[in-house]
């Protein structure tokens, strides 16, 4: 939470709002962010190249004055989707600070509009004006839908809102899709609210309702099984019924999909978005198997994405450890399954199931793979120095940092999140 800690002065107010609304970017952009005071105070607004990054300028108290930074990493700032947020979160700050002349105008604005504001920013980099509204409309509208129950279990609801009708739907039929005209086209949000049922047809799977910008409905798409699921690389960690998707959307048009595990995915041609409870995640982007390409074979990448994903979506906690020398790693751990077998690996990324693979990563500790892709040991509780410990991080994330320093960590949450660390640092997050 936002505590002001020193009211009386907009500028510290600011910077503090700057460093919250950082936290919840960060898994919009897929890794870690730096806020600081900037060595220079600009008058206008912009980007710098520095050694550390692009630092993208942030306002203060008094117009025309720019005294703050954050940095996007080097190997990110060549990212369009993450410059273009990037302009846009700046602009939301901007906004922010012309709007407010005391600190608790600050708190009072988040509070009434923060969800709102993230939602803007989400869309604004296909979506202008009203149309930005209406797409923002849907996704409070889909977000609602997460409460519903039918027969005591969440629901699955898929929508397509489009703005080129007349160009969808041809495809759709063309790609093998049922098209079912409604009698009567009806609002979806009151559809919603009165009829319990009616995402029995629209699962976002099996079906899709499709919907004018304006809330109104007034076919049902039925998808074929064999729906060519995509191999984009980028689409890597989007859940495999929904890579058809790709094929399907073009310019503006967006698909939202909810899951019974209280998910909402919102897709577009070009990229792929999730909202949790704490808010909106990125899970499109440069593969997940490319941040291991210096520790693991290339067989062994592909095994291993698709195993951090079957993680994810089962929602089990895992914490995952490539050490350069795997003995070195068993001398701060417990023995783990390991030590019940004589020596030799447990298993192999590419040659064992990922079912397998998936009960052994369930069991409280970590499992330790060495650079080739054999599973050494599983099981492990490691010694995380103090140095680790630091208020605020669970016992996972501290044994990924620490599991890091001996090659690579990835850590799986029990909800779902995907966070990779590297030399005892936090470096991508996705899903």
């Amino acid at each position: 939470m936002l505590s002001f800690s020193k009211p009386s002065s907009l500028e510290h107010s600011l910077f503090e709002t700057y460093l919250y609304l950082g936290r919840r970017l960060e898994p919009i952009l897929g890794f870690p962010l730096t806020f600081r005071r900037s060595p220079v105070r600009f008058a206008t607004r912009g980007a710098d190249r520095t050694d550390e990054g692009l630092g993208i300028r942030l306002p203060g108290a008094r117009r025309q004055d720019y005294p703050f930074q954050f940095i996007i990493p080097t190997t990110w700032a060549t990212d369009s989707l993450v410059t273009q947020l990037a302009g846009r979160f700046a602009g939301m700050c901007e906004s922010l600070a012309d709007h407010s002349k005391k600190s608790w105008d600050l708190k009072a604005r988040l509070i009434k509009e923060e969800p709102f504001l993230w939602d803007s920013l989400l869309v604004s980099t296909t979506h202008t004006g009203n149309q930005k509204f209406n797409a923002v409309e849907f996704i409070s509208l889909m977000r609602d839908g997460l409460m519903f129950r039918y027969e005591g279990q969440a629901t699955n609801l898929g929508v397509i809102v489009t703005w080129n009708w007349h160009d969808l739907l041809p495809d759709l039929k063309s790609l093998g899709c049922g098209i079912r005209e409604f009698v009567q086209p009806f609002d979806l949000r009151e559809r919603l609210r009165a009829d319990k049922s009616a995402h029995l047809l629209a699962d976002g799977v099996g079906g899709f309702y499709i919907a004018h910008p304006k809330g109104v409905v007034g076919h049902l798409a039925l998808m074929p099984n064999a729906l060519e699921s995509g191999n984009d690389p980028e689409w890597e960690l989007v859940p495999n019924e929904y890579r058809g998707l790709s094929s399907l959307l073009r310019g503006r048009d967006i698909a939202l999909v909810t899951t019974s595990a209280s998910e909402l995915y919102c897709l577009r041609h070009r990229s792929v978005f999730k909202w949790v409870l704490s808010g909106w995640r990125r899970v499109s982007g440069p593969p997940l198997s490319s941040a291991f390409q210096q520790h693991l074979p290339s067989a062994a990448r592909s095994a291993l994405a698709s195993l951090v994903l079957s993680l994810s979506q089962h929602r089990t906690g895992a914490l995952l450890v490539f050490a350069k020398d795997a003995t070195e790693i068993a001398r701060v751990g417990s023995p783990g399954v390991g030590a019940k077998f004589k020596e030799g690996p447990l298993a192999r990324l590419g040659e064992t199931s990922t079912d397998v693979l998936a009960k052994l990563a369930s069991i409280d500790g970590a499992m330790i793979f060495d650079s080739d892709g054999n599973l050494r040991n599983a099981g492990v509780i490691l010694q995380v120095p103090a140095r680790f410990t630091g208020a605020g991080e669970g016992a996972r994330s501290a044994a990924a940092a620490y599991g890091s320093t001996f090659g690579l960590a990835i850590k799986i949450s029990h909800d779902g999140p995907i966070t990779v660390f590297e030399n005892g640092k936090l470096v991508r997050e996705a899903a």
